[in-house]
């Protein structure tokens, strides 16, 4: 999805998520646990007119709502403001989302990480 002057783009797989911490230089591939069990989801942010990195933004679930968990640069440095009122509006969506597909209904991420 392009949200401004950014794609954010899911990371679905368990390579994916190895991807992102090489390329990002963070521990992303660490949360695969987490992913699996659809409690965290995460994100490469990616500048839409070049395609370069620029974060790795991460939500988290509360039953069908999603909110802020965190968002890093290269290396974990921080990410500044836009980059938090983007996630914000990730979560935003994500949890409306939610609310017009019930977790019954909606594919979990689990699903995406099993390869």
């Amino acid at each position: 999805m392009t949200i401004g002057r950014f794609d954010v783009v899911p990371i679905g797989s368990g390579a994916g998520l190895i991807d992102e911490a090489l390329a990002m230089h963070n521990c992303a591939d660490n949360f695969a646990g987490q992913c699996k069990s659809d409690d965290i989801r995460l994100f490469s942010v990616r500048d839409a007119g070049s395609g370069k990195r620029v974060a790795t933004l991460g939500i988290i679930s509360f039953g069908d709502f999603w909110t802020e968990y965190q968002v890093k640069r290269s290396a974990n440095r921080p990410a500044g403001r836009e980059l938090e009122q983007l996630m914000t509006e990730v979560a935003r969506l994500y949890t409306e989302r939610c609310e017009t597909h019930p977790a019954s209904s909606r594919p979990r991420m689990s699903l995406l990480l099993e390869n």
